[in-house]
């Protein structure tokens, strides 16, 4: 608008002082001041955005960083509590006892005039002072007549309800179908006979 006003004004002015000229002016009256700017006119229209450019290459991923160091390893727990203890498990039936050897040679007499010997052919339904003495001459163990003095049981049957008396030390006048009878079984158990043979 400034512009326009520039181009308009200046010829007009000439103009104007052209035909004072003619009419006979002064040069005092021929010279004459500009006029005051006009208003500032209002901004013309937003241009329209240029085309928007290329992106650019993407640029080569950098190197991979190296790992870094390994921990140091974490404090070792605590033990944990002692379990309870089991229960005792139950006792397992008595295996069956082996056949009893055969007996040594005897010995040639000592100091003492009788010899020990000992018999497993009591099937308890005698004592072992019977035994030991056959005075009724059974031939439990021919040849020879002495005195007990130690028995011992043998329990072998199997199921038996008196096996826990098995190797138990009892008095030479025990018989031992008498004390346990019904439970005491003569076919398999036995009582050892110690005897003093002189």
């Amino acid at each position: 608008m400034k512009k326009l006003w520039s181009a308009i004004g200046i010829p007009l002015v000439l103009a104007i002082a052209a035909c004072s000229g003619d009419k006979g002016t002064t040069a005092t009256e021929q010279q004459s001041t500009v006029g005051p700017q006009g208003p500032k006119g209002d901004p013309g229209p937003k241009g329209d955005l240029g085309p928007q450019g290329e992106a650019g290459a993407k640029g080569e991923p950098g190197p991979k960083g190296e790992p870094g160091l390994k921990g140091d390893p974490g404090l070792k727990g605590d033990p944990g509590l002692k379990g309870d203890k089991g229960l005792t498990g139950d006792r397992g039936p008595q295996g069956i006892q082996g056949t009893q050897g055969p007996q040594g040679a005897k010995g040639a007499p000592g100091a003492f005039p009788g010899t020990i010997h000992s018999y497993g052919g009591n099937n308890g339904t005698v004592s072992c002072d019977t035994f030991c003495e056959d005075l009724s001459r059974l031939n439990w163990h021919p040849g020879e007549s002495g005195t007990c003095i130690a028995a011992q049981l043998h329990i072998q049957a199997n199921p038996s309800l008196i096996a826990s008396l098995d190797g138990r030390w009892v008095a030479c006048g025990k018989v031992p179908n008498e004390s346990w009878f019904g439970m005491w079984k003569s076919q398999t158990d036995i009582i050892e006979c110690h005897c003093l043979n002189f």
